[in-house]
């Protein structure tokens, strides 16, 4: 019988396979990874922009100075929440599927560029499986990075296919490529700069020359060369200005005084060291890395002395090495952007995010370099045994990789982890303390902040968390001590303003927590968390008026909040009025369908209408038995005004008037009717008749003084309140706080008449 024989599989297909296995294997975990509390709420879970999906509002957002990133990342979280929802394991799926693109593609392109399939090969699998890279691809909010790599890895696929037959429509993709880059994360602005590179080496565009008695450049012109690149560079420098433009809307510049400008190049050289020393040995990964107060000149000096011998052997070499000088100025160029001489933020040390782009320059440098060693090597089992100890190497790195994506199960494994590298992290200790915290540990999250306030006593978000967790605790005091700090090293801080009222209100100082709600919304007139908490203070004080002009305001600024609608409802049950209630509760379910509270507060309303329903019929055949009898249509109007049959009820009360013109009750309701109609003339006229029936009643001259200031007649309004003093109205309380007279209150008139008036403790209010 003869033997089957199968088709051999080319070795190209094994090597792409190994590095999707690479990829997967090293990264499967974080896809059971949450969010953690270090930017991700910026970025997704807090951000309406990326909660309420992909809308052409949400689009044109993204691409204003309002957002503090970049548009493509922005419409990437959007159209993840849009067809995922907000739930962490679709972003770590992205996230993952982006970085094991970007390993794929850039063996193609290296292949492309260079021609050495098997050299590519190893330099992808270094990017693939190096633990460096864990920071990029396991933290949500470092979406950008990998998403920019993408489109730098196809910037240069484009670049080779333009290298060979340059022409317009081929550089036009180059450009539209690079550009999309930059809106993913400004980043990638030196790619022009790697290009250039890539000119010399591999493509071999321009070269050098050695002739008798010098060195000359041959090949394409090196200034046509430049000029190529001008447009890309003027596409980085747009979104530099943009990224410089848009801090102060989000953060502020470090200024010198703080770092100055000696201690930030010394930090530079010598993360350059550092960046090198996690590029051999990868331990000790930590995302943040704080920045030093001081760095000893030794260190400087050592940092100076071997950047300026890899550069001096790089130059020496570059005619028989020209990959090492390529690698070794790609490394450091792309580099530049996260240095630090420009800082803004947290700025810190060195980040392992900075290195996902500039470690291929360094992967080059080795992949290339070794193989070149091994040609000196004539030996074949010396160099299986390279190649062996090669694979041994990415099969350590992959390991190493896996065991490092545990640390970023959620925020408080991550920061016990860096904290076990280093006790004395202030961002780490803040953060621990604020997710523990979250979990409602709050003794070990005190412990935490008050070691981040021991090491950054001027720290705002620190006083802040340690306001929150000392109000878990009931300590309201020092709560509020360690808020009125936030406040003074913040003052534009909302948040500080919104939990100190809320302890106030708790406590009952509702005029103190008043005024903080007051300073938050002259600092964000729209702030919704403000006028929230405004609204549901005013609500259980008894100032309904109020909370329902707090809770319009939330609508007019969100018309998609439930909860305002649900707690606008609530506030018309305490007004009386039924058929409001019903309708605001109606569309807060039909926001959120599974609003419990909102739900349960409709049936309650069914119940009570079916009720009040009830009882009108009851009263209507009473009253149809005695039609003469006004006080049977009083009754009618104010279970119709319950209702919110506000035309049934008028009509009740003017036949009440037509049995009997001295009913104060069927006036009054008429007041209230016209009043919230706006109707004041009308209103005025059922006044002036409860006056002819009581002249002498304080409250009906108050009244007056009330509709007059609705309708800033000031004049009048100060005339009536006067008259309603005289008469003997002395509710001081009533005329400090009452809506209806905020038109006059700072009057001269009512600042003396309540100037030696004391005031009714918040508590009693």
């Amino acid at each position: 019988m003869k033997e089957r024989r199968y088709p051999a599989v080319p070795g190209s297909v094994i090597a792409y396979l190994l590095l999707i296995l690479a990829v997967l294997l090293s990264y499967y975990r974080i896809l059971d990874n949450g969010f953690i509390n270090l930017d991700d709420p910026l970025q997704v879970t807090a951000n309406s922009n990326v909660l309420s999906g992909v809308t052409w509002e949400n689009i044109k957002w993204s691409f204003s100075f309002q957002s503090p990133c970049s548009p493509l990342t922005w419409l990437t979280y959007a159209a993840t929440v849009d067809l995922f929802g907000a739930s962490p394991g679709p972003f770590h799926a992205i996230s993952l599927l982006l970085h094991l693109a970007n390993s794929l593609l850039l063996l193609y392109a290296l292949r492309i560029l260079t021609g050495d399939f098997w050299k590519s090969f190893a330099v992808s699998a270094l990017f693939a499986a190096h633990p460096i890279n864990v920071e990029s691809v396991a933290w949500i909010a470092e979406i950008n990075n990998v998403l920019s790599g993408l489109f730098f890895m196809l910037t240069l696929i484009a670049y080779r296919f333009y290298s060979r037959a340059p022409g317009i429509w081929r550089y036009i993709i180059v450009a539209v490529v690079f550009e999309l880059g930059l809106l993913s994360k400004s980043s990638i602005m030196t790619l022009p700069f790697i290009l250039l590179l890539l000119d010399f080496w591999p493509l071999r565009r321009i070269g050098l020359e050695r002739t008798a008695r010098s060195i000359r450049l041959a090949g394409v012109p090196l200034k046509r060369l430049v000029l190529e690149k001008l447009p890309l560079l003027i596409l980085s420098l747009i979104s530099l200005a943009s990224s410089l433009l848009m801090q102060p809307q989000h953060t502020t510049f470090t200024s010198l005084s703080h770092a100055p400008m000696s201690l930030r190049i010394s930090n530079a050289l010598v993360s350059y060291v550092k960046y090198l020393g996690k590029l051999f040995w990868p331990a000790d990964l930590g995302v943040l890395y704080p920045y030093p107060g001081a760095i000893p000149l030794w260190e400087t000096i050592g940092a100076i002395i071997v950047l300026s011998a890899v550069t001096f052997f790089a130059v020496r070499t570059f005619l028989r090495r020209p990959y090492l000088m390529v690698g070794w100025l790609w490394f450091l160029g792309s580099l530049v952007p996260f240095l630090g001489i420009i800082q803004s933020g947290l700025w810190p040390e060195m980040a392992d995010r900075y290195s996902y782009i500039p470690f291929i320059g360094a992967f080059i440098i080795l992949s290339w370099g070794a193989s070149d060693l091994l040609c000196l090597v004539r030996a074949k089992p010396v160099r299986y045994a390279a190649g062996a100890a090669a694979g041994a190497a990415v099969c350590v790195l992959s390991l190493t990789t896996w065991v490092q994506t545990e640390y970023w199960k959620d925020s408080v494994t991550l920061f016990e982890h860096v904290l076990t590298l280093n006790p004395d992290n202030e961002p780490a200790q803040g953060n621990l303390g604020s997710a523990l915290l979250n979990l409602g540990k709050t003794e070990k999250a005190l412990f935490h902040l008050e070691e981040a306030l021991r090491l950054k006593p001027y720290s705002a978000d620190t006083c802040f968390n340690l306001g929150m967790a000392y109000s878990l605790r009931n300590d309201h005091e020092k709560a509020l001590l360690h808020l009125r700090r936030a406040i003074q090293i913040d003052p534009d801080d909302t948040g500080s303003y919104n939990l100190a009222g809320n302890i106030l209100a708790a406590t009952g100082r509702i005029d103190e927590a008043v005024e903080y709600y007051n300073e938050a919304l002259k600092l964000n007139p729209r702030d919704h968390e403000s006028y929230m908490n405004l609204g549901n203070t005013m609500l259980k004080s008894g100032n309904i008026d109020k909370a329902i002009q707090c809770y319009r305001e939330i609508i007019l600024i969100d018309p998609g909040c439930a909860e305002a609608y649900n707690n606008l409802g609530t506030a018309y049950i305490n007004r009386g009025d039924i058929g409001n209630a019903y309708r605001n509760y109606a569309l807060a379910v039909q926001l959120r369908p599974d609003y419990e509270d909102a739900v349960e507060n409709m049936q309650k309303i069914d119940k009570l209408r079916d009720a009040l329903r009830a009882s009108i019929d009851g009263i209507q055949k009473s009253a149809a038995a005695d039609p003469g009898n006004p006080a049977h249509y009083v009754q009618l109007a104010g279970l119709k005004l319950r209702m919110g049959e506000t035309d049934g009820a008028l009509e009740d009360y003017r036949r009440a008037l037509s049995l009997r013109e001295d009913s104060l009750e069927a006036l009054n309701g008429l007041i209230l009717i016209y009043s919230e109609r706006r109707e004041y003339a009308s209103a005025l006229d059922a006044l002036r008749k409860i006056r002819g029936l009581q002249p002498d009643n304080p409250d009906v001259y108050y009244n007056f003084a009330c509709l007059y200031s609705r309708q800033n007649n000031t004049e009048e309004a100060v005339k009536w309140l006067g008259l309603a003093v005289e008469k003997g109205f002395g509710n001081w309380e009533l005329i400090r706080k009452d809506p209806d007279l905020a038109g006059i209150r700072n009057t001269p008139f009512v600042r003396d008449l309540m100037k030696d008036r004391p005031e009714k403790p918040a508590e009693e209010f």
